[in-house]
């Protein structure tokens, strides 16, 4: 027997379902595109913030160009006092300079070392908390005492009153001009970081016309191998130094010797080394113990390295 057919009000209704369910279903996938587009547009980025994360970015201001007449600072005065050292080294010999950064921060081993009675070039930050008080205390020690110029790094934030690429001329001048007087009575400069700047012709080139001008020296940390401040230095006319050896990568006495005892042996094949290091408890016991040390080199103030120069 053959099935009843539906009636005509049965199909109609059936259709009328179908099509409600259609434009439901529609309706339904576009609320979900829209919702989906919107919190794309005011949700959270997809990648991390780098300067959130403190990678490669640095927010530091750029600095106007100089108003008015150049900033005036107190020329660099000679270091008279010189602390003794122990050791045999005699004048004409191998030289070392030891050059103790980042004075500024911390009181840590800055006043121990100091204490050490040695002939150690001490570098400081502009614009710290302690800068004022170390300069002073460094300079009534009758140390010598550098600018520790924060400058563009590859990777990392250099820290307030940072020399950056891209900045014109005058104002990395101007810069420079206003942490030197801020630091009178420095008699060089070196770089904090820098790995970026430091490559940089025309940064370079700015930097070291002033240094220059004051009539400083310039010591290249050596934080990269691809540095221009050797030939940019030279073409102008400026002094400079290079670092050889970090000293204390590893803050441990031990290793600290032993960094000292290399920095001897390149200056004894070279006539004259420098190393830098941090002011810390290891690197005063390290010292202590290397100049006791029956030396056949000299420890000498950095700007000792270019007399004659």
């Amino acid at each position: 027997m053959a099935s009843p057919r539906p009636s005509p009000g049965t199909t109609h209704c059936s259709r009328r379902r179908e099509a409600l369910w259609a434009l439901l279903t529609a309706l339904v996938g576009l609320y979900l595109v829209v919702g989906l587009v919107m919190v794309a547009a005011t949700g959270a980025p997809l990648e991390p913030d780098p300067g959130y994360l403190g990678v490669g970015l640095s927010l530091e201001p750029r600095v106007p160009s100089p108003q008015g007449p150049p900033l005036e600072v107190e020329r660099p005065r000679k270091v008279s006092t010189r602390p003794q050292q122990g050791g045999s080294g005699e004048p004409g010999g191998p030289r070392v300079a030891v050059v103790v950064d980042d004075l500024g921060w911390a009181r840590a081993g800055v006043e121990e070392l100091l204490a050490l009675g040695l002939p150690l070039t001490f570098s400081v930050l502009p614009g710290r908390p302690l800068s004022e008080e170390h300069l002073s205390a460094v300079r009534e020690a009758g140390h010598e005492a550098l600018l520790h110029l924060p400058m563009e790094p590859l990777r990392g934030d250099p820290g307030a009153g940072a020399i950056y690429v891209g900045m014109s001329e005058a104002e990395i001048r101007a810069l420079l001009r206003r942490h030197l007087e801020g630091m009178p009575g420095v008699t060089g400069v070196n770089n904090h970081m820098g790995s970026r700047a430091t490559a940089d012709e025309a940064v370079m080139a700015a930097v070291l016309a002033e240094v220059r001008e004051r009539g400083l020296f310039f010591l290249d940390s050596s934080t990269t191998a691809s540095s221009v401040v050797t030939r940019v230095g030279s073409e102008l006319g400026v002094r400079t130094l290079k670092n050889r050896l970090f000293l204390d990568n590893i803050k441990e006495k031990g290793a600290i010797l032993g960094r000292l005892r290399e920095l001897a042996d390149i200056a004894r094949a070279t006539g004259s080394a420098v190393g830098i290091a941090h002011p810390s408890a290891a690197l005063v016991e390290a010292l202590r113990e290397w100049t006791s040390e029956r030396l056949d080199v000299e420890l000498v103030y950095l700007s000792e390295l270019l007399e004659g120069r």
